[in-house]
This record gives structure tokens, C-alpha cells and sequence, in this order.
């Protein structure tokens, strides 16, 4: 079902508390989609970062045009139009990311951003290429 993973930030702040509920209610709420368009939320709860579940795993997201039902979607909670995400964000992500793509049989290599596929900034300044390495490292 699942060929790869779309990298996302939210490209608002990332607040204490959980930023999942507030995605979840405006997708709904704003947007009129059947719940949250991503499978996962990485964002910080309690001063650590967790992976959230947004979307269940066995549906098709709302997150890139074209692509909802063979990606899963995970979305980094906060705005990299001007930074990168932290280390300790990536590191979360990763190993959410590896866990998805271990159950799936997706490789690294399918791992790709929202500009790849669309008209789009998101996720701003995401480093891909060393979140690949580290997602290698986790499936390790």
C-alpha cells in the first residue's frame, strides 16, 4: 500500500502542548477533510519530542496532491522557512520514520519532501539528506 514517506512542517511555531489536536481541528474544522492529512506529527510534548499519530495507517492522507494514497505523510511541527528543525526533532523523526518504513518495506531512498512534488517551500529548510542518514542509522 505504502511505496514511500512525505516530509511536512506545519510552517506555524511549534507551541507547548499538542499541536497535533489543533492541526486535527483545522483540517476538519477549516478545511472539511474527514480528520488530520497526516499519518504522523513529530512535535514537542512536555520538553521532548514524540511522534503523534494523526491519520490511521490503513487510509490515505491529505497531504500532497496526487500522491495521499501511496505516501504516508509525517509532518514536523513548527516553521523552517528561516531554521532547521532540531537535532533532537530529527533524531524523533527518524526513528519514527524507520519504524514506518521497516513496516512497510519502504526504502530510504523514498523518502522525499513536499517540494518534490508540489509548488511549495515545505518543509522550508529541512535537511533531507542527513534525516536519510539518520533514518539508515535507526533501521540499523
Amino acid at each position: 500500500m505504502w511505496s514511500g514517506v512525505i516530509i511536512h512542517h506545519s510552517g506555524v511555531p511549534d507551541t507547548p502542548g499538542t499541536d497535533t489536536l489543533n492541526y486535527r481541528r483545522y483540517h476538519m474544522q477549516a478545511r472539511g477533510w474527514q480528520d488530520i492529512g497526516y499519518h504522523v506529527v513529530i512535535e514537542q510534548v512536555d520538553g521532548e519530542y514524540l511522534g503523534i499519530m494523526g491519520r490511521r495507517l490503513n487510509l490515505a492522507g491529505s497531504h500532497c496532491r496526487g500522491l495521499n494514497s501511496t505516501n504516508l505523510g509525517v509532518c514536523f511541527s513548527g516553521d523552517f522557512t528561516q531554521h532547521k528543525p532540531s537535532w533532537e526533532q530529527l533524531d524523533m523523526g527518524a526513528r519514527v520514520v524507520a519504524g514506518l518504513c521497516d513496516s512497510f518495506g519502504i526504502p530510504t531512498d523514498n523518502i522525499t519532501t513536499h517540494r518534490d512534488h508540489d509548488t511549495t517551500a515545505c518543509p522550508g529548510e529541512f535537511p533531507l539528506d542527513v534525516f536519510k542518514g539518520m533514518v539508515e542509522e535507526h533501521r540499523r
